[in-house]
């Protein structure tokens, strides 16, 4: 067998012994490697490699709890994914409107007035009142702000950082819906996605902390890849918690334990953040 020494690529080492052309696949975790066997020096190598694939996979990732305990719900990728799943949460947990001492209780009696529930859903309202949820988001975040989040950042920085925009144009653009053309008389606008700072502000008007997860699964190449929530063998990985009283340090926060119950609780919201897309998992409600 030949190789190249190539710890620092991220492709196999194997060389083929009749070109000398690299292989083109990625090393396997811990590994110089790719999936196929044949380009393993030694086979049972190879069987420890997979072992520690799937280990490792095991290590960072929580099994998902039975289809019967929780739902899945995945919003159109029309640009308003974010907030879909906001909607969809409020309408399936009434108990989160009962919290009187909330100082924007009037706020959210405002906004669930026309809501409804699932029981009487209807698509027409369902999306006039994603975006109401994308405007009350807006309004929120732009009457406030020069107020401070956490450690000295305002809402007017963090649209900046997280939209590349003055909170000016934000104010001016969010008024027109995410899920509409991003052009005004064949002219290009910004996309009007739900971005870290809409997360804060829905977590800060509700009072509902947030826990985003990422769905992985192992691929046929033994690569950990992150997928859409619709496969039997995917996992949930942690990412962070977003909410205004807490750090919002990512690389310090431990992935939790899942235990059942959370998920059919109205204490968090569980969103799963997948290549831009925003899902949501709640709870059976009965």
């Amino acid at each position: 067998m030949t190789t190249h020494s190539s710890n620092s690529s991220i492709y196999c080492d194997y060389l083929n012994p009749s070109n000398g052309k690299p292989c083109n696949h990625f090393k396997l975790y811990k590994s110089n490697f790719c999936h196929k066997k044949t380009h393993h020096p030694d086979p049972i190598l190879y069987k420890g490699t997979i072992q520690s694939v799937r280990n490792h996979f095991q290590s960072i990732s929580s099994p998902i709890p039975s289809i019967e305990h929780i739902q899945f719900y995945n919003p159109p990728m029309n640009g308003a994914c974010l907030y879909s799943c906001f909607v969809k949460y409020l309408m399936n947990h009434i108990s989160v409107y009962e919290n009187a001492e909330n100082p924007f209780h009037d706020l959210i009696h405002c906004y669930i007035s026309n809501l409804g529930t699932d029981a009487d859903f209807s698509l027409e309202q369902f999306n006039t009142n994603v975006y109401r949820m994308q405007i009350l988001l807006k309004d929120y975040i732009c009457e406030h702000r020069d107020d401070y989040i956490i450690d000295g950042i305002t809402w007017s920085f963090l649209i900046e950082e997280c939209h590349q925009m003055s909170i000016r144009d934000y104010d001016m653009y969010y008024n027109i819906s995410a899920s509409e053309e991003n052009r005004i008389n064949k002219r290009p606008i910004p996309s009007r996605w739900g971005s870290m700072a809409e997360l804060l502000a829905f977590s800060k008007i509700f009072g509902i902390p947030i826990r985003i997860y990422k769905t992985i699964r192992i691929n046929a190449k033994y690569q950990i890849v992150e997928c859409f929530p619709h496969f039997d063998d995917m996992r949930l990985q942690f990412v962070q918690d977003v909410h205004v009283a807490i750090d919002q340090d990512s690389e310090n926060q431990k992935s939790p334990t899942i235990e059942i119950n959370e998920w059919s609780s109205d204490r968090t919201i569980h969103l799963i953040h997948v290549q831009n897309h925003y899902s949501l998992v709640y709870g059976h409600i009965v």
